[in-house]
């Protein structure tokens, strides 16, 4: 005879009642994640780490912010580390431009129009470079202006003392354009060609003196040439 048999007896069937609450339920949720985790070869506590963040957003409905991440990571950095980072590009722009910005530079864009030579029963102890009235003067070097204002025969001028000693002086102006103390570099606009003082027309006197305001004045095309600037 066929007698129905029983996996468990009457009376004493195991019924599992599905978590009543939130926080059964999040347990239940976090110990199914640790399981997985380990299965799947993740660390339990990243399985339970994640578990939490899904439980968390079930449950408010709000995702948890996310957490800084290293270099090449998905995330967010603090503003600390932000501004560090400019910082460093900043300072590595900079460093770049400085060296490629030149040394020395033509102090003028007109054409050669008198030579440092002997002229009109006198010497002329310059270069004159002829240019449209208001045309840029540049700072022939890196220096610190040592005059800068009214002097005789030339109306304003400008005297840059470099890190050599030697100075460049800049006559005839229209308008300067940097101060007494004032530190310039090649290239710089430091004034405006004039015809102030003794000048036939608008032009830029350009002179170069050996060691000093006072020192020896010298021819300042081959100087210029060599730092490798031409006339």
């Amino acid at each position: 005879m066929f007698v129905a048999r029983h996996r468990n007896p009457p009376g004493r069937h195991r019924t599992m009642a599905p978590p009543s609450t939130k926080a059964a339920w999040l347990a239940a949720s976090m110990a199914g994640a640790a399981v997985a985790a380990v299965g799947s070869g993740v660390s339990t506590t990243a399985g339970t780490a994640t578990a939490a963040s899904a439980s968390e957003t079930a449950l408010t409905g709000v995702s948890p912010a996310p957490a800084e991440a290293p270099d090449g990571g998905q995330g967010v950095i603090s503003a600390a580390i932000a501004r560090d980072r400019v910082t460093t590009i900043i300072a590595a722009s900079r460093a770049k431009r400085e060296e490629l910005r030149p040394r020395w530079v033509r102090p003028g864009t007109g054409v050669l129009s008198s030579c440092f030579c002997s002229r009109w029963g006198t010497f002329h102890y310059g270069v004159d470079l002829a240019a449209p009235y208001g045309s840029p003067i540049y700072a022939a070097g890196d220096g610190v202006v040592i005059e800068a204002g009214t002097a005789q025969g030339f109306g304003e001028w400008i005297a840059v003392q470099h890190a050599n000693g030697d100075v460049s002086v800049y006559g005839h102006e229209y308008k300067l354009l940097v101060h007494t103390g004032e530190r310039v570099q090649a290239g710089q606009l430091i004034a405006l060609v004039g015809s102030e003082g003794e000048s036939t027309g608008p032009h830029l006197h350009f002179e170069v003196r050996i060691g000093g305001i006072d020192g020896q004045r010298i021819d300042p095309i081959p100087w210029l040439s060599a730092r490798g600037v031409a006339i």
